[in-house]
């Protein structure tokens, strides 16, 4: 549950609310140092945020997440603020923490992008324990982007294109940036892990001035050996009749998830 607070840094106050974070115990072991979802109320940002989390770094191996998202951003991918402060909650110190910008048009904005509409494929509601996948758009902000015209007319330019995509209306070229597609897929490879772009993780921005869809990359975590974990699209060829990422186009199937078309590079599931 969301409860209110009150946060302090650099001797300004800000009233807030924040809650627990984490679908896994590494947010919530029994050492007390817990994740947490923060919104500031008012006009004061935290850095030029107004969402973000808070948590240990040993939930994102330390340092390889800064390393992952300022690559990202020097590639032109949509990038979160992420960095580290010291902490206090409740007056007792903790260790370190990293703080995360959540998705919210200020994200969008410090990556030099027109304001649009930010989503998940994934549904965030559980079912024994684990997130559902689901066909559907779970969007962020959708109370704020339907209160306008405007706001009303983005959220259905996008779901117009994942529903096409879905159908096999549009070519993935349609839909998607293909470019910025790609550089999420290398820089995976890369780091040599996946992780972030595994449907619970990847979320997805509208770009109302391309008309494109664009990924955002987050919780990636490790930095594998690449010559075990092997390239993204030789995983899917070597492994086609089992492949870690699958595609099942049957709309009964609730862990249906998208093709991707890459032209020479053959197809890729996501």
């Amino acid at each position: 549950d969301w409860v209110k607070a009150y946060g302090t840094y650099e001797n300004t106050k800000s009233p807030l609310k924040m809650r627990l974070k984490g679908l896994f115990a590494d947010h919530w072991q029994d050492d007390g140092f817990w994740s947490f979802k923060i919104k500031l109320n008012g006009e004061n940002t935290f850095l030029g945020m107004k969402r973000f989390e808070l948590q240990h770094p040993r939930t994102r191996e330390y340092m390889n997440d800064w390393y992952f998202h300022k690559m990202s951003k020097n590639l032109g991918l949509l990038a979160p603020r992420y960095g580290f402060i010291r902490a206090f909650v409740n007056g007792e110190r903790f260790p370190i923490y990293a703080f995360e910008e959540s998705l919210d048009k200020r994200l969008i904005e410090n990556n030099r992008r027109r304001e649009g509409p930010t989503f998940n494929l994934l549904d965030k509601k559980l079912l024994n324990g684990r997130p559902q996948f689901y066909q559907n758009i779970s969007f962020n902000q959708e109370k704020y982007y339907s209160k306008t015209a405007y706001g009303r007319s983005l959220i259905k330019r996008t779901e117009r294109l994942i529903d096409g995509f879905n159908d096999g209306e549009l070519m993935a070229s349609e839909v998607f940036d293909i470019k910025l597609m790609a550089k999420a897929l290398a820089i995976n490879d890369l780091f040599g892990n996946d992780h972030s772009l595994r449907v619970s993780n990847i979320a997805f921005y509208f770009n109302p001035l391309t008309g494109l869809i664009e990924p955002i990359l987050f919780d990636n975590q490790t930095i594998g050996d690449l010559s075990a974990i092997r390239l993204i699209g030789e995983k899917i060829n070597q492994d086609f009749k089992k492949p870690f990422y699958y595609l099942d186009k049957s709309k009964d199937n609730p862990s249906n998830l998208f093709l991707m078309e890459f032209g020479l590079t053959g197809k890729l599931f996501l």
